[in-house]
């Protein structure tokens, strides 16, 4: 390598590094203006336009999002990672927003780390039905009675 490429090298992770940090600041000035919603529509919107984003780091957007701190947000990746028996060789702190979207079949990595923010937060109820499991069996037989 040449001083010029280690030099090309740098300055691309710089900037690379500086667009992930523009990012993660709209979506802390989102959640700060009680737009928390629109956090998720903006990164797929962003994707495509910047792939840098895909490198965030999933408990960074936690803690921008929440104000979480480091070891809470890698506490709810790890229980998102047991929840769906993930077997990733990587470390909950180096997950990425691309890792968890990775594939069609990857996105119940997203969708579960939602869900988990979500009920940590009380931003989501998660109800039974009123005499789950068992009614489900005797609704069947019900119908098939009438």
């Amino acid at each position: 390598m040449t001083v010029e490429t280690i030099g090309s090298a740098r300055g691309r992770h710089e900037e690379q590094r500086r667009q992930r940090l523009a990012m993660l600041t709209t979506i802390h000035d989102m959640c700060e203006r009680g737009e928390r919603r629109n956090v998720m529509p903006v990164l797929m919107a962003n994707l495509v336009a910047h792939p840098v984003v895909k490198t965030i780091r999933l408990w960074q957007l936690d803690s921008v999002m929440f104000g979480t701190e480091r070891r809470r947000a890698c506490r709810t990746i790890r229980k998102m990672r047991e929840t769906i028996h993930d077997q990733t060789p990587r470390s909950d702190a180096l997950l990425t927003l691309g890792w968890a979207l990775e594939d069609r079949d990857a996105t119940i990595r997203m969708t579960t780390w939602l869900w988990l923010l979500g009920q940590r937060e009380h931003l989501v109820e998660y109800r039974l039905p009123d005499g789950f499991p068992y009614a489900l069996l005797y609704e069947d037989h019900e119908e098939e009675q009438d």
